[in-house]
């Protein structure tokens, strides 16, 4: 539900204050909150090329914003002419998650990109890859196991 007043171009930033409930527009979020959000820098190039439309939403469709059911369609569609495993528009928020947490970002961090109160929900989406664990133990990057130094 996306406004063309809740993106702030000059300054990449989005403000997230409302939401879709099913196909009915709410003019907060489900956890009544406001975030600001960066926007990155390819979103920002792509949003102004699109057509202003009547109603004043980004996505719409004469007039209204595209239902849950659209939404799903063109994710599902731009998803397999991309080759990627991500079948559901959701798994985007777990697929961010994760990524971060394999980068070293904090719980914290990732939580607020994605409108958690709680660390508890954050850890549900951001999973570690076996590569992130396995260099816990591996002897060039582990800070947990020291090299033992070896008497002459």
């Amino acid at each position: 539900a996306l406004r063309w007043e809740d993106l702030y171009l000059k300054n990449n930033r989005v403000v997230i204050q409302a939401a879709m409930d099913g196909e009915r527009y709410r003019t907060c979020t489900k956890e009544r909150d406001v975030r600001y959000l960066p926007l990155h820098p390819r979103v920002q190039e792509a949003v102004k090329k699109l057509p202003r439309s009547i109603g004043g939403f980004v996505f719409a469709h004469n007039g209204k914003p595209f239902s849950k059911r659209l939404v799903i369609s063109v994710w599902s569609r731009a998803a397999r002419e991309a080759g990627l495993r991500i079948t559901c528009y959701q798994g985007t928020r777990h697929s961010l998650a994760s990524q971060a947490v394999n980068k070293g970002v904090s719980e914290r961090i990732i939580g607020a990109m994605l409108g958690h109160k709680s660390i508890a929900s954050t850890r549900r989406y951001a999973k570690l890859s076996t590569e992130t664990l396995t260099a816990v133990w591996t002897e060039e990057e582990s800070p947990v196991c020291p090299q033992k130094e070896v008497d002459k």
